[in-house]
């Protein structure tokens, strides 16, 4: 499932889910909060493996869904990093969908103002 959802572009996730939660908040658990999630689960040899640990994948995945600095201002990315005072370096990579140049360009935008 987490490589399903990371093949996709951020355009076609956002096209397709965008952020929705299935009860119109944050919960912080592991049930199906998100949308996204409600994609079937991956069979075969990765998931079945004796090193695979099933709470890293949950924590993975929760660390992807959870990721929003702006959620806790109102979506205004500008006022989550108003009172940053350390300097940045922000890097993209042009083949990174989930933090995608765009993405970089608002943070550094954001980051500027």
């Amino acid at each position: 499932m987490l490589g399903h959802i990371t093949y996709l572009s951020d355009d076609a996730m956002a096209d397709k889910f965008g952020r929705e939660l299935r009860h119109g908040q944050f919960n912080y658990g592991y049930e199906i909060e998100f949308e996204i999630r409600i994609l079937p689960a991956p069979s075969g040899p990765t998931s079945s493996r004796p090193n695979f640990d099933a709470n890293t994948y949950l924590l993975m995945t929760k660390a992807l869904d959870y990721f929003d600095p702006a959620h806790d201002f109102g979506g205004d990315l500008n006022r989550a990093f108003a009172r940053a005072t350390a300097n940045f370096m922000v890097i993209s990579f042009t083949t990174d969908w989930r933090f995608s140049p765009q993405r970089s360009h608002r943070n550094r935008a954001a980051l500027a103002a």
